[in-house]
């Protein structure tokens, strides 16, 4: 535990993923912190509330119930929650109305960043430039053009925002607005990374997946969601709600703990952090050396957690003597699903009411269940899901292997039956 919590000592290996220096992180985060505050969590709670409540539409009134895909569901409602934070660009709806103009260049939009984030390993791997010319196939010189396309919207971005400097100009509370404010005058270059899409879909989906093994946590949230909502309908709900739901941000820290995106984050060891305490051992790790902590390891580990593969959302929850529900603040250094320390990800806040806001949308009248095939029970149908979610790879992200295989359905509280 000692290289991840030894920060100065055990130092991020920027030259594998052109990270910020520790000693540079503060004028950094100062900037990249700044656009996440209240009012674009406000905007992440809203939007996220609205895209459930459509993805929830074409469940029970398209696919009567059946859920076609998650993961696909989840890849729309979490691409259009940063399209629309980041960019103030909605997917066209059916009272959208907007010149026929307007919608084709907002479609065009959408496009391309999904193309860019569909896409985002191979452009860390290729440069966007080479996949041009005559000899490159169909679908990488659409990604090429799409990178390109992409390229052009953020230089747009940073001449609106940069002709606003010293006046009211800019009034949207865009995701990249700050970071735009940000940069040096005579500064043209700038890198974003929209990875925080892809950990927020993989974290819901083995969320709903696990949820729809276990109805009795269903209803453990659905307590507490009609606790909080008062009785109102989920598009009158405010921000000011996600503060209070404890045992949502509960599911989704175990989901977390046991299925981590990232199950490791490589670091270097710097002239600081000559030994490594190994039980009795004390190791010599010389200077220079790169080491592969493995997170998931840490948070699965006995000596920290209580009965550590069982999933237990409740163990996030204390009491107090009022009886009020808090949450659980982990032992330093055996939890990171957004790293720990001075380089904790400043998108957690992000994640978490995003991830909270799909939860109590889809619970607040609804129940997601296993699909029973021919010859099943309900009990085995949930053991074949439970084997599929356990069945995962490490392909850059922890993820499922077979997530078709997850076949869900979607019911109303009146007319959902549990086995």
């Amino acid at each position: 535990m000692d290289c991840c919590t030894r920060h100065a000592g055990y130092l991020r290996a920027i030259c594998l993923y052109r990270s910020v220096k520790l000693d540079d992180w503060p004028r950094h985060r100062k900037a990249v912190v700044a656009p996440f505050n209240d009012d674009l969590m406000s905007l992440v709670w809203r939007e996220t509330l609205c895209h459930t409540r459509s993805m929830l539409h074409a469940w029970t009134t398209q696919f009567r119930g059946n859920i076609p895909s998650l993961e696909n569901g989840l890849r729309a409602l979490t691409f259009n929650v940063l399209g629309a934070t980041a960019f103030h660009e909605r997917p066209q709806s059916q009272a959208d109305t907007r010149p026929k103009d307007s919608e084709k260049i907002a479609e065009d939009y959408l496009d391309t960043l999904r193309t860019v984030l569909d896409n985002s390993i191979l452009l860390m791997v290729i440069p966007y430039h080479r996949l041009r010319g005559t000899s490159i196939p169909r679908h990488l010189a659409r990604v090429g053009r799409a990178a390109q396309s992409f390229r052009s919207i953020l230089l747009k971005v940073l001449g609106e925002e940069t002709a606003a400097l010293g006046s009211d100009g800019s009034k949207q509370n865009r995701l990249l607005t700050p970071l735009v404010r940000a940069l040096k005058p005579d500064t043209r270059d700038f890198v974003i990374n929209f990875a925080g899409h892809d950990t927020v879909r993989l974290t819901l989906n083995f969320t709903l997946a696990l949820l729809a093994v276990h109805p009795d946590v269903q209803e453990w949230i659905y307590q507490e969601i009609k606790m909080f909502s008062g009785g109102h309908p989920n598009d009158e709900w405010d921000y000011d709600m996600f503060p209070k739901l404890k045992r949502c941000q509960a599911v989704l820290l175990e989901t977390l703990r046991i299925f981590p995106p990232s199950t490791g984050i490589p670091k270097i060891a710097s002239h600081t952090a000559p030994t490594l305490r190994l039980g009795d051992q004390i190791l010599v790790i010389p200077p220079g050396t790169e080491v592969f902590p493995l997170l998931l390891g840490i948070q699965t580990d006995a000596r920290y957690w209580d009965d550590p593969y069982i999933r237990r959302p409740s163990r996030w929850i204390l009491h107090d003597d009022k009886g009020d529900e808090g949450l659980l603040i982990p032992r330093r250094g055996t939890f990171f699903p957004w790293s720990e320390g001075p380089q904790i990800c400043v998108g957690k806040k992000f994640s978490l009411v995003e991830g909270v806001a799909v939860l109590v949308c889809l619970l607040q009248e609804h129940r997601l269940l296993v699909r029973v095939e021919a010859g099943e029970t309900q009990e085995q149908a949930r053991h074949r899901v439970r084997n599929c979610i356990d069945d995962v790879n490490y392909n850059l992200l922890l993820r499922m292997n077979h997530p078709e295989r997850v076949r869900l359905e979607c019911a109303s509280i009146q007319t959902e039956i549990w086995a």
